[in-house]
């Protein structure tokens, strides 16, 4: 059965474009997990494409998903990348990050959308604020070309008409989808992590504006109150930062440690994680600490992931924060203030009643972010889009079990 049945023979696949695992960032493992749930839910492993984005010569080992690849630099590949999806696609899914498309603010993806002939549904995982005028201008373009924009912050709404002029019709809010697991209380023994007493973990692709040299410092006031307090920073530098310049930031962090005499109470776990073990490190971990230092952070997959899988959350005020830690379900603190970050974590420790209640709002919260019900919306969207009309759903609600764990799961930003 095809994704959209069209009994005029116009082509029928879903085409995703982004990066697609395995390349390591955050937008790949995005990319993946929806493209996966979606085929799923329309059970027709054949109606779902990926254009991949590559970064380096040769691109990467990609799954029988990916189509066609594009080296973000080379204009020519987004021509063929758009000749390809109008001939074999029904709708275009575009994951929007400047990052990850060439040229200046990414403008080179102006080109493929360009001279895309079938409805396009944008995912937008970055809405500035402020942008530069650069930025705002290859935004602008890609909007007015948009059929529909995907937004994960309802905050993102208002940025995307005002600053963007987006239509009120264009725009669909879809949550960050999460992978289902399992509510538990945190073990004392931290299997996983080797260590026993209270977790505080802040996970994904590491840089400077996650603010992490912050917690560490809380860190040296948290121990005196709590002294079975270990701070578990997990993931890789990101690979940009690395290839300008190398791994100073977590030789920085590292000395940090050490001059604040809490290398017992910090672990630094340089790596990618497979699904199983990432959720294994989640169901572990008491607090998961997002003291990041850019406010305009509209979305993070890291935040969704701990907030899906009932963890305790202290977060500065950055934009997904500020929504999904709304109503008691997580504590905000101001950005840059390692004395409010210890005293909230130091606060949630001392009333374990509070914190059990407080990650049961969260997790009670999430549970329609799971992928195949993110899925499902983003096939209702494509269904509204068909160019014949129809008002049928491209499949039946039938229930489905979860995405399909990754081979190589990067871990989100």
């Amino acid at each position: 059965m095809n994704a959209i049945d069209r009994s005029s023979g116009i082509a029928s696949k879903i085409g995703f474009i982004g990066t697609y695992l395995p390349r390591r960032c955050g937008i790949a493992t995005f990319t993946y997990d929806l493209a996966e749930a979606v085929a799923r839910i329309v059970k027709d492993e054949q109606s779902v494409v990926v254009a991949a984005l590559n970064d380096r010569d040769g691109g990467y080992a990609y799954p029988h998903r990916v189509k066609c690849q594009i080296c973000c630099e080379t204009r020519d590949d987004y021509t063929v990348a758009a000749d390809y999806l109008n001939a074999n696609c029904g709708v275009v899914c575009l994951q929007h990050e400047f990052g990850i498309f060439g040229g200046t603010c990414g403008e080179n993806v102006l080109g493929l959308i360009s001279k895309l002939r079938v409805p396009l549904v944008v995912t937008c995982h970055t809405v500035a604020p402020q942008p530069d005028i650069d930025h705002k201008h290859v935004f602008r373009k890609i909007v007015s070309r948009a059929d529909k924009l995907v937004v994960m912050n309802r905050l993102a709404i208002p940025i995307l008409k005002e600053v963007y002029g987006a239509t009120t019709r264009q725009i669909v809010y879809i949550r960050h989808g999460i992978h289902d697991v399992p509510y538990a209380d945190p073990p004392y023994r931290k299997k996983a992590f080797g260590i026993l007493g209270t977790v505080l973990l802040t996970f994904g692709l590491l840089h400077r504006n996650k603010g992490i040299e912050i917690a560490i410092e809380a860190m040296a006031e948290i121990v005196r109150a709590k002294s079975d307090t270990t701070y578990v920073i997990a993931g890789q530098t990101h690979p940009a930062i690395v290839r300008e310049e190398g791994e100073s930031y977590r030789y920085e962090l590292q000395q940090l440690v050490d001059n604040l005499e809490i290398g017992n109470h910090v672990v630094f776990i340089d790596q990618f994680f497979d699904l199983p073990s990432l959720i294994t490190y989640l169901r572990e971990t008491d607090i998961f600490v997002a003291p990041y230092l850019t406010m305009g952070h509209m979305t993070s997959g890291a935040l969704s992931y701990a907030a899906g899988a009932g963890n305790a959350v202290v977060a500065t005020p950055f934009l997904h924060a500020r929504e999904l830690l709304a109503n008691d379900r997580g504590i905000i603190v101001p950005p840059a203030n390692a004395s409010a970050l210890a005293d909230a974590v130091i606060g949630l420790l001392g009333n374990t009643a509070a914190m059990e209640a407080m990650r049961r709002r969260m997790y009670a919260h999430t549970r329609n972010m799971v992928w195949p019900e993110v899925a499902r919306e983003y096939l209702d969207v494509f269904n509204a889009l068909d160019p014949l009309g129809r008002d049928q759903l491209i499949v039946p609600r039938w229930p489905v079990v979860d995405a399909p764990a990754h081979r190589d799961l990067i871990t989100p930003s």
